[in-house]
Protein backbone atom coordinates (compact mmCIF):
# COMPACT_ATOMS: atom_id res chain seq x y z
CA UNK A 1 0.00 0.00 0.00
CA UNK A 2 2.92 2.22 0.56
CA UNK A 3 3.58 2.00 -3.15
CA UNK A 4 0.51 3.18 -4.57
CA UNK A 5 0.54 6.60 -2.27
CA UNK A 6 4.30 7.46 -2.83
CA UNK A 7 3.07 7.29 -6.96
CA UNK A 8 0.38 9.61 -6.03
CA UNK A 9 1.79 12.03 -4.40
CA UNK A 10 4.92 12.11 -6.83
CA UNK A 11 2.58 12.69 -9.77
CA UNK A 12 0.84 16.37 -8.02
CA UNK A 13 3.56 17.54 -6.33
CA UNK A 14 4.74 19.07 -9.90
CA UNK A 15 3.18 20.52 -13.39
CA UNK A 16 2.22 18.29 -16.38
CA UNK A 17 4.15 18.56 -20.12
CA UNK A 18 0.71 19.82 -21.39
CA UNK A 19 0.46 22.68 -18.61
CA UNK A 20 3.75 24.21 -18.75
CA UNK A 21 3.05 24.46 -22.83
CA UNK A 22 0.27 26.23 -21.97
CA UNK A 23 2.06 28.36 -19.59
CA UNK A 24 4.62 29.30 -21.45
CA UNK A 25 2.22 29.81 -25.08
CA UNK A 26 0.32 32.49 -22.59
CA UNK A 27 3.45 34.05 -21.56
CA UNK A 28 4.47 34.06 -25.23
CA UNK A 29 1.50 36.10 -26.10
CA UNK A 30 1.47 39.04 -23.39
CA UNK A 31 5.36 39.36 -24.08
CA UNK A 32 4.49 39.77 -28.29
CA UNK A 33 1.43 42.47 -27.30
CA UNK A 34 3.08 44.08 -24.72
CA UNK A 35 6.02 44.58 -27.59
CA UNK A 36 4.01 45.20 -30.01
CA UNK A 37 2.20 48.04 -27.76
CA UNK A 38 6.21 48.97 -26.98
CA UNK A 39 7.15 49.35 -31.00
CA UNK A 40 3.43 51.94 -31.56
CA UNK A 41 4.50 54.24 -29.16
CA UNK A 42 8.47 54.54 -29.77
CA UNK A 43 7.33 55.01 -33.49
CA UNK A 44 4.17 57.69 -32.42
CA UNK A 45 7.26 59.38 -30.31
CA UNK A 46 9.11 59.57 -33.48
CA UNK A 47 6.46 60.99 -35.22
CA UNK A 48 5.91 64.00 -32.87
CA UNK A 49 9.68 64.53 -32.81
CA UNK A 50 9.63 65.32 -36.61
CA UNK A 51 6.61 67.03 -36.48
CA UNK A 52 7.82 69.21 -33.35
CA UNK A 53 11.23 69.63 -36.10
CA UNK A 54 9.42 70.29 -39.31
CA UNK A 55 6.88 72.90 -36.90
CA UNK A 56 10.45 74.45 -35.34
CA UNK A 57 11.76 74.86 -39.47
CA UNK A 58 8.24 76.63 -40.61
CA UNK A 59 8.40 78.94 -37.53
CA UNK A 60 11.86 79.87 -38.31
CA UNK A 61 11.66 80.55 -41.80
CA UNK A 62 8.30 82.86 -41.22
CA UNK A 63 10.38 84.80 -38.51
CA UNK A 64 12.91 85.50 -41.24
CA UNK A 65 10.65 86.37 -43.99
CA UNK A 66 10.88 89.78 -45.01
CA UNK A 67 13.54 90.17 -42.12
CA UNK A 68 16.76 90.02 -44.76
CA UNK A 69 14.92 90.74 -48.14
CA UNK A 70 12.47 93.09 -48.62
CA UNK A 71 9.12 91.36 -49.19
CA UNK A 72 7.83 91.54 -52.68
CA UNK A 73 4.65 89.75 -54.19
CA UNK A 74 5.27 86.00 -56.02
CA UNK A 75 8.49 85.41 -53.99
CA UNK A 76 9.19 81.80 -54.15
CA UNK A 77 11.93 80.55 -52.06
CA UNK A 78 13.02 76.74 -51.19
CA UNK A 79 15.71 75.08 -48.62
CA UNK A 80 16.69 72.56 -47.02
CA UNK A 81 17.16 72.10 -43.48
CA UNK A 82 17.70 68.67 -40.86
CA UNK A 83 17.48 66.66 -43.78
CA UNK A 84 13.14 68.38 -43.85
CA UNK A 85 12.91 70.25 -47.42
CA UNK A 86 10.76 73.86 -46.77
CA UNK A 87 9.34 75.87 -49.17
CA UNK A 88 8.68 79.65 -48.91
CA UNK A 89 5.79 81.60 -51.00
CA UNK A 90 4.86 85.20 -50.79
CA UNK A 91 1.86 86.83 -52.23
CA UNK A 92 0.55 90.44 -52.17
CA UNK A 93 -2.72 91.25 -49.70
CA UNK A 94 -5.80 92.64 -51.38
CA UNK A 95 -8.34 94.26 -49.05
CA UNK A 96 -11.74 93.70 -49.76
CA UNK A 97 -13.16 97.37 -49.90
CA UNK A 98 -10.01 99.02 -50.94
CA UNK A 99 -10.64 102.61 -51.04
CA UNK A 100 -8.66 104.48 -53.69
CA UNK A 101 -6.35 106.62 -51.50
CA UNK A 102 -3.36 104.59 -50.93
CA UNK A 103 -2.35 103.21 -47.49
CA UNK A 104 0.66 103.53 -45.83
CA UNK A 105 1.42 99.52 -44.79
CA UNK A 106 1.63 96.76 -47.15
CA UNK A 107 0.10 92.96 -46.73
CA UNK A 108 2.18 89.91 -47.69
CA UNK A 109 0.60 86.53 -47.35
CA UNK A 110 3.57 84.22 -46.18
CA UNK A 111 2.94 80.43 -46.54
CA UNK A 112 6.00 77.72 -46.12
CA UNK A 113 5.46 73.95 -46.57
CA UNK A 114 7.71 71.39 -44.99
CA UNK A 115 8.21 68.10 -46.45
CA UNK A 116 9.88 64.79 -44.90
CA UNK A 117 9.53 60.92 -45.05
CA UNK A 118 9.51 59.35 -41.65
CA UNK A 119 11.57 56.39 -42.63
CA UNK A 120 11.91 54.12 -45.89
CA UNK A 121 8.28 52.63 -45.83
CA UNK A 122 6.33 55.53 -45.06
CA UNK A 123 4.31 58.10 -46.85
CA UNK A 124 5.57 61.86 -47.01
CA UNK A 125 4.39 64.07 -44.34
CA UNK A 126 3.76 67.94 -44.84
CA UNK A 127 3.03 70.91 -43.04
CA UNK A 128 2.41 74.20 -43.60
CA UNK A 129 1.73 77.43 -42.26
CA UNK A 130 0.90 80.41 -43.13
CA UNK A 131 0.54 84.77 -41.65
CA UNK A 132 -0.10 88.27 -42.79
CA UNK A 133 3.20 89.91 -42.59
CA UNK A 134 2.69 93.78 -42.08
CA UNK A 135 5.12 95.88 -44.18
CA UNK A 136 5.46 99.67 -44.54
CA UNK A 137 4.45 100.68 -48.24
CA UNK A 138 7.34 101.91 -49.84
Amino acid sequence: MSAISNSSRTRDSGFTLIEAIVALVCFAGVFVAVQLSLNRGMRGLRIGDREAAALEIARSVLQTAGATNALKDALHETGESGGMFWEKSVSKYIPEASSDEPTKIDGYWVSVDVDWRESAGLHSRRLSLKTLKIVPAP
